[in-house]
């Protein structure tokens, strides 16, 4: 199940099965679940404010991030939903307001499959700082993780740390028969937890539970949590509003409610082996049915490309610029900018060291 295990002081092991699951494919299969459900969905929107009546929250104000134009969407509710960013929402709304929120960091690095053949993955149960470190085969590929670091800044696109990297690498050495090395690797990715803050020091420790809160005017935040309870998550937050705003009290169905789109099979991650026409057939489809806009959009998220293998996806950008130019009526100026702007993110899923 596993060949490539180092034999060395093996002494046996425990199966067990688990779920897998495409983050960002899920996200977008939510969100035209909802819009299929009657949702208007505004993307590339970010709130800069929020509108109130009398004390109490009646909206938000938002800034169209390609045009600049600012805009004010009212609100019988307004709910919080930003992860992260939970305590920069709520501090908007009330300037005093003391975080609730410890982010902490985890890195994968992405190697071949070679390192890991089949479709099993390894899970090892202790490592020096007392967390788990598996090995997951993933798209064809192979994904190492995770860490768990403290932060203090976030950002919209957190970055692995030279300590994050080598930490992996250390320890896959110690179980793999080949050891994985820099050059090995072909993308590495990190993302935020949203942990709710509590006693311990190691954010390891903290809750990986959903907290909903509601504040003096209204607003309504949820934080914490995970995507395996996200259907919990949002039945919390609508009851929540059903009960404080006195909202027609329909029966919640999300427990029986199919995602959008399930019936047509996962969309392809990778767009190495694709030609020309199914890359096109591909972006159609991403900027008229999935709110595609921007060249990382389609390379981080409507594929998982950068991801996968982060040269790749730099060698593929520019000709995914011009196709998204020609479906999207976009002059040479944005093909320009969307290659630029995308390189300058994609540098940082090379490992340090490695980045030629």
């Amino acid at each position: 199940m596993a060949p490539t295990l180092d034999p060395e002081g093996l002494k046996g092991g425990v199966v067990y099965h688990d779920g897998q699951f495409d983050d960002a494919r899920l996200a977008i299969s939510i969100a035209k679940t909802a819009v299929a459900q009657g949702a208007v969905l505004l993307n590339y929107f970010p709130v800069n404010g929020f509108l109130n009546t009398n004390k109490k929250i009646a909206g938000v104000r938002v800034r169209d991030h390609f045009t600049g134009k600012d805009y004010e969407v009212k609100s019988k509710v307004v709910v919080n939903a930003t992860g992260v960013f939970t305590d920069h929402l709520m501090k908007m709304d009330e300037p005093g307001h003391q975080p609730v929120i410890n982010p902490s960091q985890g890195i994968h690095l992405v190697v071949d499959k070679t390192f890991l053949p089949g479709d099993t993955a390894i899970m090892i149960p202790r490592t020096d700082d007392g967390r788990v470190l598996f090995a997951v085969p993933w798209h064809d590929k192979i994904v190492l993780g995770t860490t768990d670091t403290p932060v203090n800044d976030i950002t919209d696109e957190p970055v692995p740390t030279e300590e994050e990297i080598e930490f992996i690498l250390v320890h896959m050495a110690r179980y793999l028969a080949q050891d994985p090395g820099r050059k090995d690797v072909r993308s590495m990715f990190a993302g935020l937890r949203p942990l709710i803050k509590g006693k311990s020091k190691k954010t390891a420790a903290l809750s990986r539970d959903h907290l909903v809160m509601i504040s003096d005017s209204g607003l309504i935040t949820i934080t914490g949590g995970k995507w395996t309870t996200y259907r919990k998550m949002a039945e919390d937050v609508i009851d929540l509003a059903i009960a404080k705003y006195q909202l027609n009290k329909n029966p919640c169905i999300t427990k029986d409610l199919a995602l959008n789109r399930q019936e047509s099979g996962i969309s392809t991650a990778s767009i190495t082996s694709l030609n020309e026409e199914e890359i096109i057939k591909l972006i159609k489809s991403a900027v008229e049915e999935e709110m595609c806009m921007t060249v990382e959009d389609f390379l981080s998220r409507r594929t998982r490309q950068l991801l996968l293998d982060a040269r790749e996806a730099v060698r593929a950008c520019p000709l995914i610029a011009k196709l998204m130019a020609l479906q999207m009526k976009k002059d040479d100026n944005w093909i320009q900018n969307e290659i630029n702007n995308f390189k300058e993110i994609a540098v940082h899923y090379l490992p340090i060291g490695n980045r030629q």
